[in-house]
């Protein structure tokens, strides 16, 4: 599994399984770890061999935080273009500070979801020297259509966000939230 946070996540997984007695076979352990995935965390999907997208569900500033930390490292001298929507319950200032940083264009979406904050919403909360590279859209589809010649992209701000576009990259039915 990709993203710095991972790591951490199955250390303190383990850790809790040997407090609570559970026996494990090291070799076992390992097999399952390095088999392991969490889909829309720091997954990377390359719809052509032209672009690679990114998608995590980063959703509040502390995973952004390990989101940028996991950007920098993998990819150190790209700089994605953003697909970011979040719900209107979010802490979005911090989260557009780290994200802005690392960004290229910055294209916000509304989310599939009655609790989406709106794009005018999403643009008035972005760092100023951002503010020049944001586009908005009125659905992720179109949001992925605007860049589809970017080589790579990120998708994040929402679970709802990245269960959309993972659908849509696998042309696979999403059904909408009434969350």
């Amino acid at each position: 599994m990709l993203g710095e946070h991972q790591a951490s996540n199955a250390a303190v997984a383990l850790e809790a399984l040997y407090a609570a007695g559970f026996e494990m076979n090291y070799d076992v352990v390992l097999s399952g770890l390095s088999k392991a995935t969490h889909p829309g965390r720091f997954e990377i999907i390359s719809p052509n061999e032209d672009q690679s997208i990114i998608l995590d569900i980063a959703h509040n500033p502390h995973a952004t935080r390990s989101l940028v930390a996991s950007l920098r490292k993998h990819f150190p001298k790209q700089k994605p273009a953003l697909i970011f929507g979040a719900a209107g319950s979010k802490e979005i200032d911090p989260m557009l500070e780290m994200l802005e940083e690392v960004a290229g264009e910055i294209h916000f979406t509304p989310i599939n979801s009655p609790r989406s904050t709106q794009t005018d919403t999403l643009f008035e909360h972005t760092p100023e020297q951002g503010k020049e590279r944001c586009r908005q859209h009125s659905n992720v589809k179109a949001a992925l259509s605007a860049c589809e010649k970017a080589p790579l992209v990120l998708v994040t701000g929402s679970a709802f966000l990245v269960g959309e576009t993972k659908a849509l990259l696998e042309e696979s039915e999403h059904l909408a939230s009434s969350q």
